[in-house]
């Protein structure tokens, strides 16, 4: 009996993905349900058992498919069935295993939101005898609203799998700091690729403006050496001392602007790179990349983490990676973000991935969350 599963994706990716789905298990063993798509996920089924499936999609890791749920029961929707919507998910429940329920609102008419469906039905549940668990559940439960059905899916903790499918309601109540766009791809590459960055003794950050990683980086605890000839939003970057170095026929207007567009920042001005205190949180040297050599960097260490998200193309951001990694710490990492100019992903990735070869190992790419017309490129340093 075939299996049907959802798979979560970007919808300006959707085609591509589902090649990429049937190129993994096998064309004929996928067969595209035609009545369950939209821009957030798509639908197959597929003979291939839940436990098998899920483990070739953990260790293949499809770039442009975010994750799969196998589907385990599906039901019409009722208005105010959380009810009914609790007793189909005490079916696939198990009382001695604890919880999360996460619901998703799809092109749906359903008058509740996902977050009212989660606490109403998450209550009736726990009234029956099951256990919610919102940080370390062993089952996740999945409630995905699409048109006039309601699929429930279900996923066991302890699988190399990403276990969130509504990224962006989730990633908006992140914490007090209201994040942009930027911060958040970032973030999603930290948690993607198991990256610490608070372990980073020095975090070089090239293209920086406006400043979110740099921000980001530094408010998880790194060092950061920001590059960009335009100034950054230094009101956003919370750490201190926040030092910039201009060159002397700069440094007195940045200096103005600065107090003039960002006001109370406390950001100090340097000309001489040997007036850069040694203690700095972020220090952004206001050149172009191009401009920055070894014996400067050298002057503040050398940095174990390289974060490229200039909005070049594919070609040039592997330049620049690879002009850098002379100047990293052995086995540092790379984040790059590939910036797809055209429809031809497969040039794109082919040109980055031979611009950084022999610089460059354990390459991997991922289209995340957060990403548009973009992917995300993880590498350690050779």
């Amino acid at each position: 009996m075939a299996q049907k599963y959802l798979f979560f994706s970007d919808g300006r990716f959707r085609d591509r993905a589902i090649g990429e789905i049937r190129s993994l298990f096998g064309a004929s063993e996928c067969r595209l349900d035609r009545s369950v798509r939209s821009d957030r996920f798509f639908a197959m089924d597929m003979d291939a058992p839940p436990q098998a499936a899920l483990d070739t999609f953990a260790r293949r890791q499809p770039i442009l498919t975010y994750n799969m749920v196998p589907v385990v029961a599906e039901l019409p929707y009722q208005d105010n069935g959380n009810s009914a919507l609790a007793a189909a998910l005490s079916s696939v429940l198990h009382t001695d295993r604890s919880f999360r329920l996460e619901a998703i609102n799809i092109v749906s008419s359903s008058g509740e939101n996902a977050n009212s469906i989660e606490t109403n039905t998450g209550r009736i549940l726990e009234t029956m005898g099951f256990r919610a668990d919102l940080d370390t559940p062993q089952d996740f439960v999945y409630v995905v609203l699409f048109q006039k059905r309601i699929f429930i899916g279900l996923l066991s903790s302890g699988m190399k799998l990403n276990y969130r499918i509504d990224y962006f309601r989730h990633g908006a109540n992140s914490g007090a700091r209201k994040l942009k766009r930027a911060e958040f791809k970032l973030r999603e590459a930290l948690e993607y690729f198991n990256i610490d960055a608070s372990r980073a003794s020095l975090a070089l950050d090239i293209g920086a403006a406006p400043g979110g990683w740099t921000a980001e980086i530094s408010a998880l605890g790194g060092r950061v050496i920001a590059v960009d000839n335009a100034l950054l939003a230094y009101g956003s970057i919370k750490s201190r001392p926040l030092i910039v170095l201009a060159s002397p026929d700069r440094a007195k207007e940045t200096s103005d602007t600065i107090a003039q567009s960002s006001p109370g920042s406390a950001v100090t001005v340097v000309e001489d790179p040997d007036s850069v205190p040694g203690g700095f949180s972020v220090l952004h040297i206001r050149r172009r990349a191009q401009e920055i050599d070894a014996p400067l960097l050298a002057k503040f260490g050398r940095p174990d983490l390289l974060l490229v998200d200039a909005n070049v193309e594919p070609e040039t951001s592997a330049q620049l990676a690879s002009r850098f990694a002379d100047m990293l710490n052995n086995a540092a990492t790379l984040i790059l973000t590939v910036k797809l100019v055209d429809d031809n992903v497969d040039k794109h990735v082919k040109a980055v991935t031979k611009g950084i070869e022999g610089k460059y190992g354990g390459i991997m790419l991922k289209k995340l969350p957060h990403n548009r017309s973009e992917l995300t490129l993880f590498a350690r340093r050779l």
